[in-house]
């Protein structure tokens, strides 16, 4: 069984994930990772160059190879629950955490980082607000637990993924 990791950007998948795969004794897997790896391209650039159709494809091929072997932890790009097959292959491959965090510390967590394609616009926490309203739901309905990750360290975060995992 996998532990899978789902949430909006800057909501600590990718860390929360390396220090639960440490003390789990399990291997990481970054979706995010492998589409970089298979597109031979950051993110950004693969959105720049192809478009966000084709970074969704090769999303939805990473999310199904992650979640083809159990035992790992699973750390899904913030979009990856836009797609229904993604939510139904990491649903029956493992438990689903949602990380859920606000509008103001998304602001904040996100804050300079010119590497995340969706919030390079002008109106960057209009964009976060409208992003996060959206996605909310699909989060939501994803996962099989949620843990509010505001005002919280990694480590305090990790403890309570650790809680309800070991039950």
């Amino acid at each position: 069984m996998n532990l899978v990791l789902v949430g909006f950007m800057g909501s600590g998948k990718s860390e929360v994930g390396r220090r639960l795969a440490e003390l789990l004794d399990m291997e990481l897997v970054d979706t995010d990772d492998i589409v970089e790896s298979r597109a031979g391209a950051s993110i950004s650039r693969l959105f720049e160059q192809e478009g966000e159709p084709v970074f969704r494809a090769l999303e939805r091929e990473a999310v199904a190879e992650a979640a083809g072997t159990s035992e790992r932890i699973i750390a899904c790009g913030g979009g990856a629950v836009l797609d229904p097959r993604n939510v139904d292959v990491l649903r029956s491959s493992g438990v689903v955490f949602y990380l859920e965090i606000g509008d103001e510390d998304a602001q904040r967590r996100t804050a300079g980082n010119e590497s995340r394609p969706l919030l390079n616009v002008g109106d960057r926490e209009g964009e976060i607000r409208r992003l996060l309203e959206e996605r909310r739901p699909l989060y939501e309905s994803a996962a099989h637990h949620r843990i509010f990750v505001d005002g919280k360290s990694i480590e305090e975060v990790v403890q309570e993924v650790l809680d309800i995992w070991r039950r």
